[in-house]
């Protein structure tokens, strides 16, 4: 197919598209098409739930390229049949119109079995309208942005169904519309493929590091050094050279509480330790928090912060959910910053932790502190750190570089999308 631009264009009347094809028409959603949402969730509770049945998608569900129809939840004959509007079908398209997936659409396609949806998606139905072309002109660019215009709601972002049901179509013939959407099908396919294939070649090179760091931090960078059984459960063998010691033979807890003011708010997160954004969230007490001092080590004792750890360069202070170490002079900083921070030692961390449930999961400095790590002479913990700066800069290149390639061409799809469907690029 050939891409250009039409011969004529008129204006659009629409506020944030100036024009579109001469031969096209404006219409809004509730006259193409019909806008369904479960109301409310009549009274279902998760305990109704039952084995296998009826699938009942929730926001999760549905992806941005794919609809999961495999980790649903499924409801009894009866629950399905009482909500008869949102029956799912092959062509309709749902958009979500709740939560922070909010804007998300995608389309039936290959219906595995009978199913329907939850009240934070709205089915939309349409009566002679090609639904291919509507699922993509909902993901440009112009609805997207009405959408973020429209969406409401202080704590849980909302759209309301009045409002997609005023939600301007774009209506260029019916033979139009079908050669725009094979087009975008085949196009966003070639895309989609090339970002797949850059994903694949991203997850080995990130794999790569984690084997990097685990092998050097445990077994050395010298290939020829002899080994030995290291005795505990985190690790099989150490150079026969290395010694093992309990983290408190190394460090030292720094539970000095101090003030925001006048130790600035630092942030720990998987890249590291870094100055808190102006803009977040600060304890209602200031003066309640851990004083850290550059080349102190400090990781987050909270599972759901797994890997949130680092040596930090920076002095201020941390919530008081994070522990804080003060190296003694055994300690060659870098080294221990990629041990801490190598998924081996990360496990073990988390394996010594205590708690009702995941997210309350946490491990105390009580018990963090008989852990045995390892402790290779001085000299070799700056030269494996060294190797290891070296090693693991060029990996983060080169995933950099694969990421803004991913970003780069899902910008091409949105853009292409857009384009299409809004009529500044003909397909012919």
């Amino acid at each position: 197919m050939k891409l250009g631009r039409y011969k004529r264009y008129k204006k659009s009347n629409l506020s944030l598209l100036d024009e579109i094809p001469f031969h096209w028409e404006v219409n809004r959603i509730k006259d193409e098409s019909s806008v369904k949402g479960r109301v409310g969730w009549k009274a279902l509770k998760s305990s109704e739930y039952v084995k296998s049945g009826y699938f009942f998608l929730s926001t999760p569900n549905i992806k941005y390229t794919e609809i999961d129809y495999k980790n649903v939840n499924y409801i009894t004959k009866e629950r399905y049949l009482e909500s008869p509007e949102i029956m799912l079908q092959n062509g309709d398209v749902l958009l979500v119109k709740d939560g922070s997936t909010l804007g998300i659409v995608n389309i039936i396609k290959n219906l595995p079995s009978q199913g329907t949806v939850n009240s934070s998606i709205a089915v939309l139905r349409y009566k002679k309208q090609n639904s291919k072309y509507n699922f993509y002109l909902l993901k440009s660019y112009l609805i997207q942005d009405i959408i973020n215009q429209k969406k409401e709601g202080m704590g849980v972002p909302h759209l309301f169904q009045k409002d997609i049901n005023n939600f301007p179509v774009l209506i260029p013939p019916s033979q139009e519309q079908i050669r725009i959407s094979n087009f975008l099908d085949d196009q966003t396919q070639k895309i989609d493929k090339k970002i797949i294939c850059l994903g694949k070649k991203r997850k080995k090179y990130e794999e790569l590091k984690i084997s990097l760091i685990n092998e050097s931090v445990t077994l050395g960078i010298n290939k020829k050094t002899e080994l030995k059984t290291a005795g505990i459960d985190w690790i099989s063998r150490i150079p026969k050279h290395w010694k093992l010691a309990r983290i408190n033979g190394l460090f030292k807890q720094r539970n000095e509480k101090v003030s925001d003011k006048y130790y600035p708010p630092l942030s720990v997160t998987k890249k590291g330790i870094v100055p808190q954004l102006k803009n977040a969230a600060k304890t209602k007490h200031g003066d309640n928090r851990r004083k850290v001092l550059i080349n102190d080590f400090v990781i987050n004792s909270r599972s759901d912060r797994k890997g949130s750890s680092g040596l930090s360069n920076y002095k201020g202070s941390v919530s008081v959910i994070n522990i804080v170490l003060s190296p003694n002079d055994k300690v060659f900083g870098r080294y221990y910053h990629y041990l801490f921070r190598s998924n081996v030692f990360t496990e073990e961390f988390y394996k010594q932790g205590q708690g009702i449930v995941d997210d309350l999961w946490s491990t105390k400095f009580s018990s963090m502190k008989i852990i045995e790590v390892c402790q290779p002479p001085m000299e070799e913990q700056i030269a494996i750190s060294d190797y290891l700066d070296v090693k693991t800069s060029k990996i983060d290149v080169i995933v950099d570089n694969i990421h803004k390639q991913i970003e780069s061409l899902k910008e091409l799809r949105k853009t292409l999308i857009n384009d299409v469907v809004t009529g500044k690029i003909k397909v012919s």
